[in-house]
């Protein structure tokens, strides 16, 4: 598993030649990362969500929410 800043360099590629309809979903599968992770990241590149949209994923992967608003 990458360490942050590696995953995060690694991002910034995968990001922008990502094309797909689920960022967030794809960015977790890609990098093998929590959705909490996933969000942090995809926030840190620029990203946003809307907070229901991380609770149905976070919910339907069996996670509790943990993320600052």
């Amino acid at each position: 598993m990458l360490m942050k800043e590696e995953r995060l360099q690694a991002a910034r590629t995968w990001a922008d030649a990502y094309r797909g309809m689920d960022m967030l979903r794809a960015y977790k599968a890609y990098f093998d990362v929590c959705t909490t992770t996933a969000v942090e990241d995809l926030k840190e590149l620029g990203c946003r969500f809307i907070p229901r949209y991380i609770e149905v994923v976070m919910a339907e992967d069996g996670e509790e929410r943990h993320l600052a608003h």
